[in-house]
């Protein structure tokens, strides 16, 4: 069994930093652990202990796209470009872009950007 370390323990403006570097910095429970020297399951007791809501897993991603990113995919879309030059704009496979398109990923930015486009842009977006 590994060695460990003293225990860590965190004051109360502690609870201020870790909100901050988890929810406005979007950092992992790992890499939040890494840089107050812990272990990850210290990080989880302590938020769970002082009411820090858990994003759904997986959520810190290096996102290529974004809300703004995906009306300017179904903008791009109406207006005829077609996947394979869209996802190579932002660096996205075709497979990707469909997916979007179809509504299978992004589904509730696309629900709401869609609410937002035009009947033109509407009416061109279904042709593609």
């Amino acid at each position: 069994m590994a060695k460990r370390g003293p225990a860590k323990f965190f004051t109360e403006k502690d609870v201020k930093t870790i909100r901050k570097m988890y929810k406005k910095e979007r950092k992992s429970t790992a890499q939040i652990a890494e840089e107050l020297g812990c272990s990850k399951s210290t990080v989880l007791d302590f938020m769970e202990r002082h009411g820090i809501e858990r994003r759904p897993k997986g959520s810190v991603t290096k996102a290529k796209l974004d809300r703004i990113k995906i009306r300017q995919i179904l903008k791009m879309a109406a207006k005829g470009m077609n996947g394979g030059e869209i996802g190579r704009k932002f660096g996205v496979t075709r497979a990707n872009v469909h997916l979007i398109l179809s509504g299978q990923t992004w589904k509730d930015v696309v629900q709401e950007e869609l609410e937002k486009l035009s009947a033109d842009e509407l009416e061109a977006l279904a042709g593609a």
